[in-house]
This record gives structure tokens, C-alpha cells and sequence, in this order.
């Protein structure tokens, strides 16, 4: 560890700090995690100064889920339908994509008529489902929060599918700070909130 005196400046902690073995630096953040016995303890404040920034593109939908997140910089522009849109594979099994895609085109043609004259009134008839690029950048104990919590099982597939990525490169650059978040669920699930809704359900017939 280093030695801190009254007059040691942050400069000093810092030299100290570089100079010591990585060994000892992998240690110290083993320790921290250790405190950590669920997602809702969060990292200690030395996570704060390490960052990253990730250039999103995704639908719409899923970037009102991640916007929710306050304690980032969040950089975005018009919503429009320039971008484009997936089709999610349950209108494929439901066999309603025509649907699915009279409905998107419907949307955009609106759109475009609006926006010649009305550009950021035109963004509310523009579908949730088209996609929308946008840049977040935050600190390592927001991205523990952030990634953890996205990431549950009951979380919809696309914001779990990006938490999960964001978790693999953290990993590949830092890969011992990565040890702090400890509750990154990597897993797929098909029926994703199907569990959390069957035990809601359970509850409300007891109570009756």
C-alpha cells in the first residue's frame, strides 16, 4: 500500500500507486469486490476515475431504457427513421412480419412528410423500433450499476444483449478492474421476464 502523510499530495498517491506491483493492485481490487455480496452494493468511489465510452446504435425503445441511467454523458441527436429498423425474431415466429413491416414504412412516410417543415415535431410519430444512434460515456462504478442491473434475467433481450457486451470489452482492456462487477448475468433466456411474472403472479393469489 502507499504511505500518506498530511502533505502527501494526490500526485504522490498517484506516483505511489504506479510504482507499485500489479500483483498488489489486483489484490486491493479482490478485496473491494469481496465486500460486494449483491448488485446493490455499489463500488467504492476509486471506480469513479476510470472511464469509458461506447458509440451505441440501437432501437429506440431500448436507448429509453439505457437513457434512464443519470449518472453519465449522454450524447444524441433527432430521432428519425434514417437508420433504419430489425425485425425482432417473435414478429417472425408470430407470422405477422408484413405487418410488422406495413406498419414501420407507414411510419417513415408520415415522417418524411412532417419533417420537411417540422423535423423535431416529426420525431413523435417516428416507431420505437427504429434505430437510433447516440454515444454514453461514464465511470467504472456507474458502468457496475448499469451493466449489472441490464443484464437480469427478466431484462429485455436487446438492452441484455449490449450490457453484455459493454461487460466483454470492459474485460478485454481492464480486465482485473472488471473483477468489481461480480453480477453480470451472461446468459440467454427465451422467455426472459417470463419467470419474474409467474412469481408476480403467485403473490397476488396469496394476497386474495
Amino acid at each position: 500500500m502507499y504511505e500518506q502523510s498530511p502533505s502527501t499530495s494526490y500526485q504522490d498517491i498517484l506516483q505511489q500507486v504506479k510504482k507499485m506491483p500489479m500483483k498488489n493492485k489486483t489484490k486491493i481490487i479482490e478485496e473491494f469486490a469481496k465486500l460486494r455480496t449483491n448488485r446493490r452494493h455499489r463500488p467504492s468511489r476509486a471506480f469513479e476515475n476510470v472511464y469509458y465510452t461506447f458509440d451505441l446504435y440501437n432501437n429506440f425503445g431500448m436507448f429509453r431504457d439505457f437513457h434512464r441511467h443519470r449518472a453519465l454523458t449522454l450524447e444524441r441527436q433527432l430521432l428519425t427513421t434514417d437508420h433504419g429498423y430489425n425485425i425482432p425474431n417473435e414478429i417472425k415466429i408470430l407470422g405477422i412480419e408484413k405487418d410488422f413491416k406495413d406498419c414501420m414504412n407507414k411510419t417513415k412516410e408520415t415522417f418524411d412528410k412532417i419533417r420537411k417543415k417540422y423535423p423535431e415535431q416529426g420525431q413523435y410519430v417516428v416507431n420505437f423500433a427504429y434505430n437510433y444512434p447516440y454515444f454514453m460515456k461514464f465511470n467504472l462504478r456507474e458502468a457496475c450499476h448499469l451493466i449489472e442491473l441490464r443484464t437480469v434475467p427478466q431484462g429485455h433481450v436487446d438492452y441484455r444483449r449490449v450490457a453484455q457486451q459493454m461487460f466483454q470489452q470492459i474485460n478485454k482492456v481492464h480486465p482485473s478492474l472488471s473483477k468489481i462487477m461480480k453480477f453480470v448475468d451472461m446468459k440467454e433466456y427465451d422467455l426472459e421476464r417470463f419467470e419474474s411474472e409467474k412469481r408476480t403472479e403467485e403473490k397476488r393469489k396469496k394476497l386474495k
